[in-house]
């Protein structure tokens, strides 16, 4: 288990609901403060991004509109100060990423927070645009409207928010597309996922190869069953049957002056609880 999550559970067990609440008013008082103290930085970042990016970025897809009046777009460098306190792993990187824009294939740079194996790319783009004289026939061979008519009113209205919202353009025919890019691109098939009640447009990537043109070094690990179980375990050990709630940082160390609190009386333990922790 985690330092962090430890450092959670303890402090979760000897404040009680409603110590943790002052924490969190304490703290969302405290970045509010600094978000306001930033307005200038984020609207000069939002300034000196690329036009591509401003329309993901502030809401608009005019860069003079989404200037007006108190700022609503992404706060980028309160983002960056908040990760740098957490601890964020290469949280630099990540900030820059969405600022300038990031890539959807290719190499995508590893982040240092998950776990390190080389997951290398499968095809180049030269193999994907190549793959365009079948990839094309095939798209035009199987495009089918859905058995539910709503699907493709809900994907081609949600695809006319995306132009006019700046994130997207067109539509365009073949012949458009191909004049655009010089005759260099690559088809993907766009379908609506029904979710519930919902209908969300997916773009598949997957299907003409352009996802196999990406690789990183990153590696997500899933917990799964046994990670819920793990943190049971760390709950049910935390909160001693003698009323004390002590917490094993990994390694088994603890602080040579261990340090003792009692929890409120809106915590879950009974007021006379109390707790050993090096954190």
């Amino acid at each position: 288990m985690p330092d962090r999550s430890l450092r959670a559970i303890f402090h979760v067990l000897t404040k009680g609901p409603k110590g943790i609440a002052e924490v969190r008013r304490k703290e969302l008082e405290r970045w509010t403060r600094r978000a306001k103290e930033l307005d200038g930085t984020e609207r000069n970042l939002f300034s000196e991004a690329p036009a591509e990016v401003q329309a993901r970025w502030g809401r608009h897809p005019d860069a003079a509109e989404a200037l007006k009046g108190p700022w609503r777009g992404k706060r980028t460098q309160l983002l960056l100060e908040m990760a740098l306190e957490a601890g964020v792993p290469s949280a630099r990187m990540v900030i820059e990423l969405l600022r300038s824009g990031a890539p959807p294939f290719g190499e995508v740079p590893r982040s240092g927070a998950f776990a390190e194996k080389e997951h290398l790319a499968t095809k180049s783009f030269k193999d994907v645009l190549q793959g365009t004289k079948w990839s094309l026939p095939v798209l035009r061979a199987t495009v089918r409207p859905h058995k539910d008519r709503r699907v493709d009113q809900e994907v081609w209205e949600r695809t006319e928010e995306e132009v006019a919202e700046g994130k997207a353009i067109g539509p365009l025919t073949e012949e458009q597309a191909s004049q655009m890019f010089d005759g260099i691109w690559a088809p993907c098939r766009r379908v609506g996922l029904m979710q519930g009640d919902s209908i969300r447009p997916i773009d598949d990537f997957s299907e003409f190869g352009h996802n196999g043109t990406s690789e990183t070094g990153d590696y997500i690990e899933l917990g799964g069953v046994d990670a819920v179980c793990g943190l049971m375990k760390a709950w049910a050990e935390a909160a001693r049957d003698d009323g004390q709630v002590r917490v094993e940082r990994l390694g088994g160390g603890r602080a040579a002056t261990p340090r003792l609190c009692r929890p409120p009386r809106a915590s879950p333990l009974r007021a006379s609880t109390r707790s050993t922790t090096s954190l």
